[in-house]
C-alpha cells in the first residue's frame, strides 16, 4: 500500500496477455518496465510472462509462458499485471487473490463505450465489460494500481478506486530512452502538411481532423495534405466504413492519406515532413504521440481534454473545446516562422522532462509505497476564448472530460441486456425435441482481415493476423450442444488449414479442432455446465488461400431442448425449414394458447404501469404467435413509453407489415419518430394519420 514507508521488493513478475503485435502500446510498456526493473533490481529478480507471444518481436527479452507463472506464482513477492480489456480469466485470477504477493494492476485507461455504440454494439459491450472488470478489481482489498496519468487516476476514483492505492507511472516510449534529433523540415512547394499518429478508432478524432483540414485549406488558401499514421482496427467495420465514406467526400484541395502501421524510419520521415501535428482525440489516457511530436520539434495544435488537459492547457495553440474556426487559425499561425520557432522551443521545455529517469523514479516510488514525481507543466493559460462548436450539425463529438461513472456502467449494461441484445438472444423454448437448431448469421460475427459480403464473411486470400471469424459472445444455458460451422468453399482449398475453437467466457477453450477449409460443414460438440455462460466461436486461418472461402453461418443445437433464437428486431422470424417452433410439431393451438397467457400477463403489467415487464411478456407471446398485429402495436407502445423509440419503430413496422397501418398506429409511429429526433418521418406519419381519419369521417 502507498502509505507504507518502505516495502521489501524481492521477486517481481510482470504479466501481459500478448507480446506479438507490431504496434502494441501495452506490450511495449510491459517490456519497457521489465527492462527498468531488471536494471534496478538485478537480472534474476524480474521475469516477464505472457499468454501469447512472439519471441522474435522482442529478441532481447526472455519471455515465459503464463502457464509457468501459475506453477511458480507463490515464489513472487510482487505481481505487476498489465490490464488488457478482454482477458477475463486473469482479471478473475487477480480479483480472487490466488497468489501471495502484492498485486499491482497497470492500467492505461479504457475507451468509453459510447464512442463505439453508433458503429458496433458488440465493441461497445466489450468496453462495458472492460470497465466492469476494472471496477471489480478496484473493489478488491489490497490491489494497487499504476495508472498512466492524473486523468486516469481520477477516472479510477470515479469507479471506486482509492487515492492511496493509485500511483501515476507514465507509459514507456523509445523517445524517452534517447536524445531525439529535431526535425529537418522539408519543403513541399505550396502544399501544407498536417499529421496525426494513433490507432484508427472512433475516439481518436480522425473525422474531426478531416473537417479541420478542409477549414485550414480555406483559411490559408493552399492545398492541404492530412496524413494519418496508425493501424486500423479491422473489427471496427462500422466506423471504418464511415471514415472511408468521409474520405471520398473530402473537399477539393485536401488530400487525406491513411498509411497504416509504418517503420520507425518512416515515422521519423512523417514527423520531418509535417508542418503541424493535430490531435483532436476525444479520449486520451496519456497522449504519447503528442510527446513524440513535441520532441521532434513539430508544432502541436490540439483540443485539451481528458489527459491532454494536464499536458497542454498552457499551450498557446490549444483550445479546450472542438471549434474548427479557432483551430484553423491556430494551425495557420505556424506559417509565421517566429511563431513556429517560439512554439517549438516552449514545447521542448516540457517534452524533454519525459525521460527514462523520470519513469524509473515513478516506478520505484510506486514499489516503495510512495507518490512519484510528475511533469512540471505551466499553469493553464488565462483569458482564453470560450469556443462554440462549429462542426456539421450531425457530427458526433463528445463534451467534457469523458469520465465513465458507475451510473454509466449500470445504464449501459441495462441497455445492452435489454431485449434485442445478442448476448441474450438464446433462450429455452417450450418445445422438447432432440437437436433442433437455430442459425447464427455471419452478420452476428466479427472478422480480422476478412470481409463482410452478402454471402457471408470472406476469408483473406493472404493469411490474416487474427481470427477470420470470431463472436458473437452469446449467453446460453447449461447443457450439451452441437455447433456446425458452415462454409462456402471448394475442393481446391484442401491444402489450406484452419483452427476452429469454441471458447467460454474468460478464454477457456471448450473444444478445438484443426480442419481443412474445403469442408462445407464442421460439426463440434461441447458442453456447458455453468448457467448462462458466454460463448465465442472462432475460426483462425492458418495458410494463404488459393481460392475464396466464405463463412456462411453457424447452426447451434442443444440436446433435448432447442436453443431458441430471438431476433434482434424484437420479433420471431419463424421459418418452416429453420428447425424452429413450427417444425417441431409444437401445434398451432398449443402455441396460441401459450401466447394468450403471455398477452394476458402483459396486459396486467401494462395496466399496473410496469411497462418494461409488459414489453418482455408481449415479446414472449409474439414469439409464439407472430401474426398477432394488435400486440405488436402494444409492444411498440411499451417500448416507446420506456424511451426506446428505435425498438418501438421496429415493432410498429412489424405490425404495419401484417396489414395496412390505421390512423392510430400511424400516430404512435409519429410520436416514436419524434422521440428519435426524426422530425421529417414524424411529420409524414402524422399527415398520413390525419388523412386516414379524414377519410374515415367522410365515409
Amino acid at each position: 500500500m502507498l502509505g507504507c514507508a518502505s516495502v521489501r521488493l524481492g521477486q517481481v513478475a510482470i504479466i501481459v496477455q500478448g507480446l506479438f503485435e507490431k504496434s502494441d502500446s501495452i506490450g511495449y510498456d510491459a517490456v519497457f518496465e521489465y527492462k527498468i526493473l531488471k536494471k534496478a533490481l538485478g537480472e534474476s529478480s524480474v521475469r516477464i510472462f505472457a499468454e501469447k507471444f512472439d519471441q522474435s518481436r522482442y529478441p532481447d527479452v526472455k519471455i515465459t509462458s503464463i502457464e509457468d507463472f501459475y506453477s511458480e506464482m507463490d515464489s513472487f513477492d510482487v505481481v505487476v499485471y498489465h490490464f488488457c480489456d478482454g482477458w477475463n480469466a486473469f482479471d478473475q485470477f487477480v480479483a480472487e487473490r490466488k497468489f501471495k504477493g502484492r498485486a499491482i494492476v497497470r492500467w492505461h485507461n479504457n475507451t468509453p463505450p459510447w464512442f463505439y455504440a453508433p458503429y458496433d454494439v458488440k465493441l461497445a459491450e466489450r468496453c462495458v465489460r472492460g470497465f466492469e472488470n476494472i471496477r471489480r478489481l478496484a473493489q478488491v482489498e489490497g490491489v494497487e494500481f499504476w495508472v498512466n496519468s492524473q486523468f486516469t487516476a481520477r477516472q479510477l476514483v470515479a469507479l471506486g478506486g482509492q487515492h492511496e492505492d493509485i500511483t501515476v507511472v507514465y507509459p514507456g516510449s523509445r523517445y524517452a530512452t534517447r536524445d531525439v534529433p529535431l526535425r529537418v523540415k522539408k519543403q513541399h512547394g505550396d502544399e501544407f502538411r498536417m499529421l496525426f499518429v494513433g490507432r484508427v478508432v472512433a475516439h481518436k478524432g480522425h473525422l474531426h481532423c478531416i473537417a479541420l483540414a478542409e477549414k485550414v485549406s480555406q483559411e490559408i488558401g493552399r492545398p492541404v495534405r492530412l496524413d494519418f499514421v496508425g493501424r486500423k482496427d479491422a473489427s471496427a467495420g462500422g466506423f471504418n466504413a464511415t471514415l472511408e465514406q468521409r474520405q471520398k467526400s473530402v473537399a477539393s484541395g485536401v488530400t487525406v492519406n491513411f498509411s497504416g502501421e509504418v517503420t520507425e524510419e518512416d515515422l521519423n520521415n512523417y514527423y520531418n515532413n509535417a508542418d503541424v501535428f493535430v490531435c483532436l482525440s476525444e479520449h486520451e489516457g496519456f497522449g504519447l504521440p503528442v510527446f513524440e511530436a513535441m520532441l521532434c520539434g513539430v508544432p502541436v495544435v490540439a483540443c485539451t481534454r481528458t489527459a491532454m488537459t494536464e499536458l497542454l492547457s498552457w499551450h498557446p495553440l490549444t483550445i479546450p473545446e472542438m471549434d474548427t474556426n479557432v483551430l484553423a487559425k491556430r494551425v495557420a499561425s505556424v506559417l509565421d516562422p517566429k511563431t513556429e520557432a517560439s512554439i517549438v522551443e516552449t514545447q521542448l521545455e516540457i517534452a524533454k522532462q519525459y525521460t527514462l529517469d523520470l519513469i524509473s523514479r515513478q516506478m520505484m516510488a510506486g514499489l516503495q509505497g510512495q507518490a512519484g514525481p510528475l511533469l512540471d507543466v505551466p499553469a493553464p493559460l488565462e483569458g482564453r476564448e470560450v469556443a462554440k462548436p462549429t462542426f456539421e450539425r450531425d457530427a458526433l463529438f463528445d463534451f467534457g472530460e469523458n469520465y465513465v461513472t458507475t451510473y454509466d456502467i449500470a445504464a449501459l449494461r441495462a441497455a445492452l441486456e435489454a431485449d434485442g441484445n445478442l448476448s441474450e438472444r438464446l433462450q429455452s423454448s417450450y418445445a422438447s425435441s432432440p437437436l433442433s437448431y437455430v442459425e447464427l448469421s455471419p452478420k452476428d460475427f466479427q472478422t480480422i482481415g476478412g470481409t463482410h459480403t452478402p454471402a457471408g464473411i470472406q476469408f483473406p486470400l493472404t493469411k490474416a493476423g487474427g481470427h477470420a471469424v470470431f463472436g458473437p459472445y452469446v449467453r446460453i444455458p447449461n447443457g450439451d450442444y452441437e455447433a456446425t460451422f458452415l462454409f462456402k468453399t471448394s475442393t481446391e482449398a484442401s491444402n489450406v488449414s484452419a483452427s476452429v475453437d469454441i471458447v467460454a467466457d474468460g478464454g477457456k477453450v471448450l473444444v478445438a479442432r484443426r480442419i481443412k477449409l474445403n469442408e462445407a460443414a464442421v460439426l463440434m460438440k461441447f458442453s456447458i455446465r455453468a448457467e448462462a455462460e458466454i460463448i465465442e466461436f472462432r475460426v483462425r486461418q492458418e495458410d494463404n488461400l488459393v481460392v475464396p472461402v466464405v463463412f456462411t453461418g453457424l447452426r447451434l443445437a442443444r440436446d433435448g431442448q432447442i436453443a431458441q433464437l430471438v431476433a434482434p428486431s424484437y420479433y420471431m422470424d419463424v421459418r418452416p425449414n429453420g428447425g424452429l417452433l413450427y417444425s417441431l410439431g409444437f401445434g398451432k393451438r398449443a402455441r396460441h394458447n401459450k401466447a394468450r397467457e403471455f398477452f394476458k400477463q402483459a396486459d396486467s403489467e401494462r395496466d399496473s404501469d410496469n411497462y418494461c415487464e409488459a414489453a418482455k411478456l408481449y415479446r414472449k407471446g409474439l414469439e409464439l404467435n407472430p401474426m398477432a398485429k394488435a400486440y405488436w402495436v402494444q409492444l411498440g407502445n411499451m417500448l416507446k413509453d420506456t424511451r426506446r423509440p428505435i425498438a418501438a419503430i421496429e415493432a410498429y413496422d412489424r405490425a404495419a407489415s401484417l396489414s395496412a397501418p390505421d390512423a392510430d398506429l400511424l400516430l404512435q409511429m409519429s410520436m416514436a419518430y419524434e422521440d428519435m429526433g426524426d422530425l421529417e418521418s414524424s411529420a409524414s406519419c402524422r399527415r398520413a394519420s390525419l388523412e386516414q381519419k379524414g377519410q374515415g369521417q367522410s365515409q
